[in-house]
């Protein structure tokens, strides 16, 4: 009993004190994957045998004998008839909303040929609680307050909610799986009531034979379609981002349920999707909306694990734990955190030339270790004494997450420039304004040419055989160039005027 109900248990509700009174044949699971049912799997009561149910459709008048008595509500329901061979699941249901909803398919063996005659076999939902007068029968035609019963959802009377399905000896009923025994069926539909949130209510799932105690009849109920939250959600990241970032910030889901009721709602958490779980901080099993709010938010935090895996997804199920049934699925986006670096070069022997690779539009700021900073993507530093300086750049991207590398950099020998074996580049004229004569030496072929202002910023870097430089555009000031081949240098100072 208890199995069964739990498998329907859907959002927003909880079960308990469920008794079944059926034959041991007349009610257990059922899978529809695969066939026309319109439902994936759930529950099955029937007036005869589950066994009975499974297609293809190859009798016109399949019948299973439980020797079970009828039921009073239903008989009064489709008076005067009456019924036999119930089969009822009744227990107890709080909801947490304000509608009751379960979705179901109704089929039987008595369509086609005892439409319109006492056979009309039939079944109901019975709810009684808060606010009911009684009991009422949730399971009515849409639109209508009908019953539904074969003599009122048909071939000819409610017809857009009917499903021909075979007479028991046509194809391609009779032989495709597709298909199940019963000669018709409802279409998918869904029982639904207003009920009192934060309440208890009687539920009642009856089906029967009128009537006789032949031609099965059955009630198909959808896994986890009992259920009475209404629940919405959203994910936002932090900053104008759009996805959870390793290593930055966090995404966070909204959970909103309408209405707020006096009663917290627990939401039940599972966790599913590519993305590592132990990229994350740790993922909790559930949230919980307080009594008399609306909303909790479910933080997701990112760490940076170096690896470069693309956008993945970490997707968050909402599910009922008596069911097992995810009833909502939220997926959410993950990123891989920025991997940045800079480059240094020393065009004069206390000069670090600084360039920063960080994402576009970052605000980049250095520490250059010797107790001053700086900032900008390129930059250059001059320091006081040769050494060893740890030098830090942090870039902090458009939406405020901030992305660090730092390294130790030998300050003052580690290029050779300015040093006493690095051969002397004779310039002239010197001071010059116009062209300067530049002397590789013994050098034949290419070399790179390159020159370097007073702040160590580069204005020529070039490949070249020409021994002359063109300085009439170059702004007066002094000027460090450099002359490399084949890893070997020329270095000279030129004050250009």
């Amino acid at each position: 009993d208890t199995n069964l109900i739990y498998a329907l248990s859907g959002p927003g509700i909880v079960v308990e004190n469920a008794v079944r009174t059926c034959d041991a044949a007349g009610s257990g699971f059922f899978n529809g994957v695969g066939t026309t049912l319109g439902l994936s799997d759930g529950v099955l009561l029937t007036s005869g045998s589950i066994g009975n149910a499974v297609g293809p459709n190859t009798g016109s008048g399949t019948s299973y004998f439980q020797g079970m008595p009828g039921d009073a509500d239903l008989d009064a329901t489709i008076a005067p008839y009456v019924t036999h061979d119930a089969c009822i699941l009744e227990f107890d249901v709080t909801v947490a909303s304000d509608t009751l909803k379960l979705d179901y398919v109704f089929g039987s063996e008595e369509y086609l040929e005892f439409v319109g005659s006492s056979f009309n076999d039939v079944f109901a939902f019975y709810l009684s609680g808060d606010g009911i007068t009684g009991q009422v029968n949730i399971a009515t035609i849409p639109g209508t307050g009908d019953v539904v019963a074969i003599n009122s959802v048909n071939q000819d009377t409610n017809s857009a909610y009917f499903v021909y399905n075979g007479d028991g000896f046509s194809a391609p009923y009779d032989s495709l799986d597709i298909y199940v025994e019963y000669d018709g069926l409802t279409s998918v539909l869904q029982a639904r009531y207003p009920v009192a949130p934060d309440s208890v209510y009687h539920m009642k799932l009856a089906v029967a034979d009128a009537g006789d105690y032949i031609f099965d009849s059955g009630v198909f109920l959808a896994t986890g379609a009992l259920g009475s939250l209404r629940l919405a959600d959203a994910f936002a990241a932090d900053g104008e981002g759009t996805a959870v970032t390793e290593g930055c910030g966090s995404g966070t889901v909204t959970f909103t349920r309408e209405p707020a009721t006096a009663e917290p709602l627990r939401l039940d958490l599972a966790y599913a999707g590519d993305a590592d779980f132990s990229d994350f901080d740790a993922l909790p099993d559930h949230v919980i909306i307080p009594a008399g709010e609306s909303s909790v938010d479910l933080v997701i935090t990112g760490f940076e694990d170096g690896f470069a895996e693309g956008e993945e997804i970490l997707t968050v199920d909402l599910y009922n734990p008596q069911s097992g049934y995810v009833y909502r699925s939220i997926d959410v986006p993950v990123r891989d955190g920025e991997q940045v670096d800079f480059a240094e070069a020393q065009p004069f022997p206390l000069t670090v030339d600084l360039t920063a690779d960080a994402p576009a539009g970052s605000t980049v700021a250095w520490d250059f270790g010797d107790g001053n900073t700086g900032t900008g993507m390129n930059t250059t530093h001059e320091y006081a004494a040769a050494s060893s300086y740890e030098i830090c750049m942090t870039a902090t991207d458009a939406n405020g997450c901030a992305w660090s590398q730092c390294r130790t950099v030998d300050v003052g020998d580690a290029t050779g420039i300015g040093t006493p074996d690095v051969p002397t580049l004779a310039l002239s004229p010197n001071p010059a304004s116009s062209l300067v004569q530049v002397e590789p030496g013994a050098w034949n072929g290419a070399f790179r040419v390159r020159a370097y202002d007073a702040l160590g910023r580069v204005v020529l870097d070039r490949l070249s055989t020409e021994t002359q430089l063109d300085v009439r555009t170059w702004a007066p000031g002094v000027y460090h160039i450099v002359l490399d081949q084949n890893g070997e240098r020329r270095e000279g100072r030129l004050v250009v005027e």
